[in-house]
């Protein structure tokens, strides 16, 4: 697939500055598999690797006059009556998150302020939101993340030095593991 997308390109590897790849919040799987392989690529072509959140991603799902001034709820998927929550203030910067939230205690935490709501999990919540009291509209573009965000919110990030970092998931929900019960007893 990738070579299949650097020749649709018309692209060397050479011609790469970095890879990028989104190290979360999401699926466990999903997120250990995606940095396994770009930093796989990463290693294999020389190049630094640069982690772009699922909420910066999503961020870049909007258009700047949708964002500028507003205040911004990002709602990730999560599952179980749950989402992952990021709230930017009208100055872009952190208010709520990044949380792992109830559906409950997203309402509960959300301040009384007109929302622009983004995210594949903005539209299930929509209404719960309004009948919670809260101003709220979906982005006009609401439209699922895709490679083209990513590559957007790694141009404007500046290239680390090497030694590059490794990368680091951002996991904001335990892995559904357990260790097995211990059958045997040491004399």
């Amino acid at each position: 697939m990738v070579q299949e997308a650097m020749a649709e390109a018309g692209l060397l590897w050479s011609a790469l500055d970095c890879i990028a790849v989104t190290n979360g919040p999401g699926s466990f799987t999903g997120v250990r598999i995606g940095l396994a392989a770009a930093q796989g690529l990463a290693l294999a072509w020389d190049k630094p690797l640069l982690t772009i959140t699922s909420f910066e991603a999503t961020l870049e799902t909007l258009s700047k006059c949708e964002r500028d001034g507003a205040w911004v709820l990002l709602l990730l998927e999560a599952k179980r009556a749950e989402c992952y929550a990021l709230l930017l203030d009208p100055a872009g910067q952190p208010d709520l998150g990044p949380a792992l939230l109830s559906d409950a205690a997203l309402l509960a935490a959300l301040p009384s302020v007109d929302l622009v709501l983004a995210g594949d999990a903005a539209a299930p919540r929509l209404a719960a939101i309004g009948a919670a009291g809260h101003s709220a509209r979906l982005a006009r573009a609401l439209k699922s993340v895709s490679a083209v965000e990513v590559a957007q919110r790694a141009m404007v990030q500046p290239l680390p030095s090497r030694p590059w970092p490794l990368p680091q998931p951002l996991y904001l929900r335990e892995a559904d593991t357990t260790l097995p019960r211990r059958t045997d007893a040491w004399p």
